[in-house]
């Protein structure tokens, strides 16, 4: 063995000569971020390499304090906090980075904290507001505490921010090295470089350069209003639309709001947006049916503290308030109750894909939903031919007492009884629900809120009851008033004019009203009201 061991030595000695112009690859250097609670909390680099890659870090919110394990600080933002709130900011020298950077971070969250890993641009605007979609959740998946944040995709980032979204976190120390990741290319080099090695490539890897690689972690990507709403994205290109400025004024003590199922998604929304200005939770939105909704108005105030009939100030409703309800709160306080339009909602009417028909007459639709004179059969429904012609109706739907099933009932049934055989326990919103049952019945015919759709169904095109040609649910259609299956959406406000009533109030219709709540809106697969409209109403409620 020692033999062995003085040969090598021999060998490498020689070697020296010859290698004496040759140099190792460097070393990477590793820059950290740590915590002092110096200052009321501060955010430390330290970077032994010199690398400068690093310009400066900084945190926002939240508290430094005593490490767990003895020694050392941590960076802490408690679940408490309002969403969003809570983010270490890592300044970056775009000058000096020629690579991407491995993250590495020693974090604690519970098993209800979400947090983002996002880049912006030297104005403050973000490139990727969520680099590694369910971080916690595909950290774990993956065994791992190190993540590649991806620099040279993004050559405009100079901001490195991980934000604590929900829950509690607490980071320790977060360490930022420079990394080499696999090179993009076409597959033309790695064929002339085997027939030079005389290696056969892979027949998985040829197959696989056709076919994107099947995805295992579960990436909560963001996609564009383009592809959840097709058509409010379209609605939302007119120019026109009031932008959101907001007021500044103290948004007050913490508000009780009813919300329909329609309009809920869009509340919470609303709620984080403003919450993030207010620092903390703006108002306490009650998930109700329309129905319920209303029953928060009308009455009097004497038997609030018992049932809260009566007790809100605000609220967002599918279907308008009946207009005995409204007399109701006239006669109980002395004014009416201020009730206006912030968005519209169509139905469509959803068949499977195969189905071969495309068009229903009013008559047809009510015969298809209805009691009255109901359809049994596709060819009660006009389909005289083909393997449905024969086949039973399967209608499915959501609850009748829901906002859309009571607008579908008045529009198209002019207000008379639903069908008796009806499936109606789905969801009429999100793909899962009808839609869904929808594409799995070749002889299914469902309702269902407007959307993009992900199943293989077709929405059909609807004669309005006064006759005419059908129209599909397309934008032009919806917006001139010719497809028939549509409302608006309404708030309700506890007050005589927007001017009486809270801050808080006035600033969530300030933000339903402008560019960027109706843009809200149409993420949640509402229709945002016309450019027009929105001026109109801002000017009748007195919003600049």
């Amino acid at each position: 063995m020692k033999q062995m061991i003085l040969r090598l030595g021999v060998i490498i000695l020689g070697l020296g000569a010859a290698a004496a112009q040759e140099a190792p690859l460097p070393v990477a250097g590793v820059t950290a971020i740590a915590f002092s609670p110096e200052g009321g909390g501060q955010a430390l680099v330290s970077d032994p390499a010199n690398l400068g890659q690093v310009v400066a870090a900084a945190v926002e919110d939240g508290a430094v304090v005593a490490g767990e394990e003895g020694g050392g600080f941590d960076w802490q933002v408690t679940r408490d906090v309002p969403f969003g709130k809570g983010r270490l900011k890592i300044d970056l020298d775009r000058t000096r980075i020629a690579s991407d950077v491995a993250m590495v971070m020693n974090v604690r969250v519970s098993h209800q904290s979400k947090l983002a890993v996002q880049l912006y641009d030297r104005n403050g605007e973000a490139l990727v507001l969520d680099l590694f979609g369910e971080l916690k959740a595909n950290a774990e998946r993956a065994a791992t505490d190190t993540f590649i944040i991806p620099l040279t995709q993004y050559p405009e980032a100079t901001n490195l921010v991980v934000r604590r979204l929900s829950g509690t976190l607490r980071i320790s120390e977060i360490l930022l090295t420079p990394v080499i990741s696999a090179v993009s290319k076409a597959p033309e080099p790695d064929e002339d470089l085997a027939r030079m090695l005389g290696t056969r490539l892979n027949e998985f890897r040829r197959l696989t350069q056709r076919e994107p690689l099947p995805q295992e972690l579960v990436l909560r990507r963001i996609p564009s209003l383009a592809e959840i709403n097709e058509i409010g994205a379209a609605a939302l290109a007119n120019a026109g639309y009031p932008r959101y400025v907001p007021s500044g004024e103290n948004l007050g003590a913490h508000g009780f709001s009813p919300v329909s199922g329609t309009t809920y998604d869009f509340a919470v929304l609303a709620n984080r947006l403003l919450s993030m200005e207010a620092n903390r939770p703006v108002f306490d939105f009650f998930f109700t049916s329309s129905n319920g909704v209303h029953w928060f108005f009308p009455g009097n105030d004497a038997d609030a503290s018992e049932s809260r009939s009566g007790s809100a100030e605000f609220g967002m409703c599918s279907i308008k308030m009946k207009e005995s309800d409204k007399e109701k709160f006239r006669a109980a306080k002395g004014y009416p109750i201020l009730e206006f339009p912030i968005a519209r909602s169509a139905l469509e009417i959803l068949v499977h894909a195969e189905n071969p028909i495309t068009s229903l007459t009013a008559a047809q639709l009510a015969a298809a939903f209805g009691e009255e004179n109901q359809a049994v059969t596709w060819a009660d429904l006009g389909l005289a031919q083909g393997v449905l012609a024969d086949q039973e109706l399967k209608v499915i739907g959501g609850n009748p007492s829901w906002g859309t099933g009571r607008m579908l009932q008045e529009i198209a049934l002019h207000g008379k009884p639903w069908r008796s055989d009806i499936d109606a326990k789905y969801d009429v919103v999100y793909p899962s629900g009808v839609e869904s049952m929808v594409a799995r019945s070749l002889n299914g015919i469902g309702y269902a809120a407007q959307a993009t759709r992900v199943h293989p169904v077709k929405a059909l095109a609807i004669q309005a009851s006064d006759g005419g040609p059908a129209a599909l649910p397309t934008e032009e259609a919806i917006y001139s008033g010719r497809y028939p299956l549509q409302r608006k959406l309404y708030a309700v406000v506890r007050a005589p004019d927007l001017s009486k009533a809270s801050p808080a109030v006035r600033e969530i219709i300030n933000l339903i009203l402008s560019d960027q709540g109706q843009t809200l809106l149409a993420r949640t697969r509402n229709l945002p009201l016309a450019a027009d409209e929105v001026v109109k109403l801002r000017a009748e409620l007195g919003l600049p």
